[in-house]
């Protein structure tokens, strides 16, 4: 449950398989990448039942979505024989030095969609930007916002306490604002606490901002009771 994104979380939540959600999000992205500019595509007209606006690609579902996502993950795990570790990656407030849809080239923009490998060359310019990011950040003089330490807490507090609602109002431009272009990963907490349950029991293990590294940085681990 990485990066915060999963097309199929609309079937799953209205009750379709997990394994017919992973089918179709695999389908569409096949179709996805035949379109040319995906920005005038089917893709970028939907517009979300829960509020937000057309024109916005519409792979980032609202975050009161993300638990019917993890529930799905959770009856597929209950029913393995195996013991299954799920694992829901993704920072807490931070901004990294990316582009954004609003101010990126064309050409960056479609990769921002449409995803793909980068070039060589381009991941290693990105991680040599990101790098030498973290000193300026840490000293006070990068323009990115700054690690948000108490809407980190509020979150942590929430999710150790079996809460998963805290941004069920929260729009996604107010979550930029508030945890960073980088604070929507956090939807990949919920999903991956939602399928354990509720009444799940969890354990705070850490949590330090750090500033050399952008990022608030924190640790949970959770069992189904």
């Amino acid at each position: 449950l990485a990066g915060g994104n999963f097309f199929g979380a609309n079937e799953v939540a209205e009750g379709g398989s997990l394994e017919a959600a992973l089918i179709r999000c695999r389908r569409w992205r096949a179709w996805a990448r035949t379109r040319r500019p995906y920005s005038r595509s089917a893709g970028m007209r939907w517009a979300e039942s829960d509020g937000r606006r057309e024109g916005r690609p519409g792979s980032l579902r609202s975050c009161r979505r993300k638990p019917a996502l993890g529930e799905a993950v959770g009856r597929w795990a209950a029913a393995c024989p195996e013991k299954v570790l799920i694992i829901g990656s993704g920072g807490l407030s931070h901004d990294p030095p990316i582009p954004s849809l609003e101010t990126a080239t064309p050409e960056v923009r479609q990769r921002l969609i449409e995803g793909g490998p980068l070039p060589h060359s381009a991941r290693t310019a990105r991680q040599i930007n990101v790098i030498g990011e973290g000193p300026r950040y840490a000293s006070g003089q990068s323009k990115l916002l700054p690690l948000d330490t108490d809407w980190d807490k509020m979150l942590l507090d929430a999710f150790t306490s079996g809460d998963l609602s805290p941004l069920d109002l929260i729009d996604d431009e107010t979550i930029s604002r508030t945890g960073g272009r980088g604070g929507h990963e956090v939807r990949c907490w919920i999903a991956a606490l939602a399928a354990l349950g509720q009444g799940y029991s969890s354990e705070m293990l850490f949590y330090e901002p750090i500033p050399e590294w952008l990022t608030g940085m924190g640790i949970m681990s959770a069992r189904p009771n």
